[in-house]
């Protein structure tokens, strides 16, 4: 991997609107590069990536290096989930874990709650934190174990912790959780 260019030099070749979010080239570093066109592009998995002399970077964190000085420690987080969206109120540094602790649950969670499992006929309330998962009781409905998981996780996480019901499938809300389970 080519090694990073300067801050000094991002700012130098980039230019960065923090209400928009518009990641723009100021010189042109090659002939495929238009002077003010959009800098960067969708790498595949909804982050921009930008190639600034040879070094590929997700644009967020050229971002974030633009406009603090340094590089990000471990990991830029999008607060709202959207990758593409890098209005510099959607940005904030974070750690493997904060940055964990802001997605939806998976899509094979079965509930449809983070944080919360089926176990037998009841609902187990768990939480993961540096790499390591850790349960905090048996509950008899989802949402008294999602309550337990919500509870941990805003000590643990603070304002990086995600609390989503799953709105697209209707068996995953809580009574058809429950009705899943009784008709099992």
């Amino acid at each position: 991997m080519k090694e990073r260019p300067s801050i000094e030099r991002l700012r130098e070749v980039l230019a960065y609107a923090p209400e928009t979010g518009r990641l723009t080239w100021k010189v042109a570093l090659s002939p495929r590069v238009i002077v003010g066109a959009d800098a960067g592009g969708n790498c595949g998995r909804g982050y921009i990536r930008v190639c600034v002399d040879g070094a590929r970077m997700p644009a967020h964190h050229v971002i974030w290096a633009m406009e603090t000085g340094p590089w990000p420690a471990e990991e830029v987080d999008h607060e709202d989930l959207n990758k593409g969206n890098n209005r510099w109120g959607n940005l904030r540094e974070a750690t493997r874990s904060q940055n964990e602790a802001n997605k939806p649950p998976s899509k094979s969670n079965l509930t449809g709650l983070k944080g919360v499992i089926p176990l037998g006929n009841r609902f187990q309330a768990q939480v993961q934190f540096k790499g390591q998962r850790f349960q905090y009781g048996s509950y008899g409905t989802p949402e008294e174990a999602h309550a337990a998981y919500q509870a941990k996780a805003r000590e643990l996480f603070g304002e990086f912790i995600r609390v989503i019901w799953s709105a697209t499938h209707p068996s995953r809300t809580p009574s058809g959780i429950r009705d899943a389970i009784r008709n099992a």
